[in-house]
């Protein structure tokens, strides 16, 4: 369904945490190696199931009709230059935002993350437990159907109401991981990043997996959304790029001292919103939806923060 009323989409986080089993070693960019074990455990899922078609592996990882739509969901988690190394018996977190009709299939999800810590995890292939699961979101209980979670020594979730930040005139961005923003297939610089761009993207995002929750906003309204968000003015940015591990050989080869370190930029942008307040029920929206490229593996994190000191995010 189209509609003209502000933007509905129904979003939940679950932080998961696991302990480990043995030594388990992460690569620095947490997000991307969870998206990879995603993929196969929802595969082994879908067997065990005997979906050879239209299982979850082919809804959220396969290409499909609707393959130009962003995935409903994101991976968020440690971001360093450094391998992450947890002892046995330690534990480590890993957050999974849940976005529109993947809500529906929550369980499967985080059944998924126990499956893959079951088979081991990272260089070691050591084996990790969940042992808490923690679900953040608005009256959650009242349309997330959590089934028990087999092979876990999980006994309930606990249920916390998603903060809320009050609408403000200023609002400062602070990326806390890579935020990639292409034209024409060329990476934008932080000096080319501005509260247009920026709001744009967000915008488009958010519509677009309202849209896959069939619940967007009509054309004519999004057009108002998408021209409200240059009149938006950016008062200070500190952005700058950010190297993470993730250097392709063939592209640090091409280019050893350029673009190939440079996957995208970090930092602060502070927003002057007082010429588009209606824009503030999407921008709130941007801790947990992520901006930009790579969002599906933790790309384009952000908190938010007003200048009364109240962040969410």
């Amino acid at each position: 369904m189209i509609n003209d009323r502000a933007i509905e989409l129904p979003v939940a986080v679950f932080r998961l945490t696991f302990e480990a089993r043995g030594d388990v070693r992460l690569p620095p960019f947490v997000p991307s190696f969870w998206r990879g074990v995603l993929g196969p455990a929802f595969q082994a899922l879908d067997q065990t199931r005997s979906l050879a078609k239209d299982g979850l592996f082919d809804r959220y990882f396969g290409k499909s009709s609707t393959a130009w739509m962003p995935r409903p969901f994101v991976i968020r988690g440690p971001v360093s230059k450094a391998w992450h190394v947890y002892r046995s018996e330690q534990r480590f977190g890993v957050e999974l935002v849940l976005i529109g009709p993947a809500l529906d299939d929550a369980s499967s999800f985080v059944e998924a993350f126990v499956l893959a810590g079951q088979r081991g995890l990272g260089t070691y292939r050591q084996k990790a437990s969940l042992v808490a699961l923690e679900v953040v979101a608005p009256h959650v209980q009242d349309w997330i159907d959590l089934d028990p979670t087999p092979n876990s020594v999980l006994e309930a979730p606990a249920f916390t109401p998603f903060p809320i930040l009050p609408p403000s005139d200023m609002v400062m961005m602070d990326f806390r991981s890579p935020l990639t923003i292409r034209r024409d297939k060329k990476l934008l610089g932080p000096g080319e990043i501005d509260a247009g761009t920026l709001l744009s993207r967000l915008v488009h995002r958010v519509q677009d997996l309202a849209l896959l929750n069939k619940t967007g906003i009509s054309k004519q309204a999004f057009d108002r959304m998408a021209s409200a968000c240059h009149r938006v003015k950016t008062m200070k940015s500190t952005l700058r790029y950010a190297e993470r591990g993730r250097v392709q050989k063939k592209r640090r080869a091409e280019d050893p001292e350029g673009e190939a370190y440079l996957d995208g930029c970090v930092g602060r942008v502070l927003l002057n919103m007082q010429a588009s307040p209606e824009l503030w029920p999407w921008v709130v929206m941007a801790p947990w939806l992520h901006i930009g490229r790579n969002a599906t593996m933790g790309g384009g994190r952000v908190v938010l923060a007003n200048l009364e000191g109240e962040i969410i995010g």
